[in-house]
C-alpha cells in the first residue's frame, strides 16, 4: 500500500525499484512515478515530507529503499530520480550514486558513499573498486541470482557486508544471470559538519 506523508531530516534515501511503480509526493513540489530500471536519491538535509505509494491498483511494487546517514548536518534538501540503462550495468559496475565531488555519477548525495550495480549473464569474476578509499566498506546485496562475495556464497536476497580491504578491491564471482547492488559506505562517522 505505502505510506502516508511523513517527515524525515539528515538523511539520505535512495530507492531501487524492483517491480512495479511507485508513487512519490515531497515536500519540495516533487510528484514523480518510480518505474523498475529508475533510481531515486533525496537527500532530507534541513527537513522534508514524502509520502510514496503503490502506483498500480493492479500490479505489485517492489523494491530497495536504503538509508545512509548523512555526512552535512542542516544542508539544503534535494531530490534527483534517473533512468539507467541495462547496457550500462551488464558485465561492468555502474556506480550512479555518489558524492558531490564524483561528476561520473547520476545522482548525488552528502556522503562519501557510492551506490552501484552489476547484471553478468554470462557469469564470471567481477572485481569491485572502493571508491572511497581504506575507510569505507562494501554491503552487497544479491538482486537475483548467485554469487560469492569475499568468499561467502550468497542466494536471492543473501547480503555481505566487507570491510578493512587492504588491496582496495573486492573480489566478486557471479553465476549466470545474476543482479548485485552495492552500498559502500564509510566504515566510521565523519564530523558532522
Amino acid at each position: 500500500m505505502g505510506f502516508g506523508t511523513h517527515p524525515h531530516n539528515n538523511m539520505e534515501i535512495v530507492t531501487i525499484p524492483l517491480g512495479g511503480v511507485l508513487e512519490h509526493a515531497d515536500s519540495m513540489g516533487h510528484r514523480e512515478k518510480l518505474h523498475t530500471g529508475e533510481v531515486q536519491a533525496m537527500s532530507a538535509g534541513t527537513g522534508i515530507t514524502h509520502s510514496e505509494y503503490n502506483g498500480s491498483a493492479t500490479e505489485p511494487c517492489t523494491l530497495f529503499q536504503i538509508w545512509v546517514l548523512t555526512a552535512q548536518q542542516g544542508a539544503t534538501p534535494r531530490y534527483g530520480q534517473v533512468a539507467i540503462r541495462p547496457e550500462t550495468y551488464q558485465d561492468q559496475w555502474n556506480f550512479f550514486v555518489g558524492p558531490d565531488s564524483d561528476p561520473a555519477v547520476d545522482l548525488h548525495i552528502y556522503q562519501n558513499a557510492w551506490f552501484s550495480q552489476i547484471e553478468s549473464q554470462q557469469g564470471g569474476s567481477f572485481s569491485y573498486p572502493i571508491q572511497g578509499g581504506a575507510g569505507n566498506g562494501v554491503y552487497f546485496l544479491v538482486v537475483q541470482g548467485n554469487a560469492v562475495v569475499g568468499g561467502q556464497s550468497l542466494a536471492a536476497r543473501d547480503a555481505q557486508g566487507v570491510w578493512e580491504v587492504e588491496s582496495g578491491r573486492v573480489e566478486v564471482v557471479l553465476a549466470p544471470g545474476t543482479r548485485l547492488v552495492s552500498v559502500e559506505v564509510p566504515m566510521a562517522l565523519p564530523a558532522m559538519h
